[in-house]
């Protein structure tokens, strides 16, 4: 399994999840990004490549996100990436009137042996 099909299989069913970009009109919802690099090299070559992993969550600005936030870092740890920090990404697009959202941003990693 891909890792961005591990992201969207353990997220998936809390709310929608895209890579790179959501264009949706669901108030809750992931995108998530993925960059890969070589790691512990061997004869010349990465035997395993190391993901860093970026799963941000979208919700409205006073949403109680707690529930949300614990049961993210649960299942991407579940998926076999480690237990992801939960960062404060702030308040997004915050312009008169409109009250923004809140940004949450699980920051993890996953290795792949070749």
């Amino acid at each position: 399994m891909t890792v961005n099909k591990r992201i969207i299989a353990a997220l998936s069913d809390l709310a929608p999840v895209e890579s790179d970009m959501y264009d949706g009109d669901a108030d809750v919802y992931f995108v998530f990004t993925v960059r890969a690099r070589p790691y512990h090299h061997e004869d010349n070559a990465p035997s395993a490549l190391l993901y860093d992993v970026l799963v941000n969550l979208f919700c409205p600005r006073r949403f109680n996100s707690l529930a949300l936030r614990r049961t993210t870092a649960e299942r991407l740890f579940a998926a076999g990436f480690t237990y992801p920090a939960d960062i404060d990404g702030g308040i997004e697009g915050l312009v008169a009137g409109n009250g923004g959202k809140q940004r949450r941003i699980f920051e993890c990693e996953y290795a792949e042996v070749r």
